[in-house]
């Protein structure tokens, strides 16, 4: 039981970001960008998650669920053996996913590419 625990930053983007490069939100703030990645230097999240530390010492690694507001495009970032990211389509019902080297899943990564979900599956 946690009973003493704080976001960072308590928003989306930005707070995901910190949990997975384990950086305090000021080391990968961006200035001077769109807002679609809530002021985040995506690149940093990119090339330096907990994933390839993970990955350099022998882990398997997956990411299922949602990554970030500012998904990479047709290239799934260093570090994940799996993925099955949300697709940032804003829905929960019948969700679309960026996919690759998941069991009973086609790989669909690219540039536009999304797998459907069954159209009752929920993801958040």
């Amino acid at each position: 039981t946690f009973v003493n625990a704080f976001a960072h930053v308590p928003l989306c983007n930005p707070s995901r970001a910190c949990t997975l490069t384990g950086k305090f939100f000021h080391n990968i703030k961006a200035t001077g960008r769109p807002q679609n990645a809530a002021h985040v230097r995506m690149d940093a999240v990119h090339d330096r998650s907990f994933a390839v530390d993970f990955a350099a010492a022998g882990y398997a690694t997956g990411l299922f669920g949602k990554y970030a507001n500012a998904m990479p495009r047709g290239f799934v970032p260093r570090g994940w053996d799996s993925w099955m990211a949300h697709g940032n389509d804003g829905t929960y019902l019948g969700p679309t996913f960026q996919t690759k080297n998941v069991e009973g899943v086609p790989d669909a990564f690219g540039e536009g590419e999304r797998w459907a979900a069954p159209a009752d599956a929920y993801s958040t």
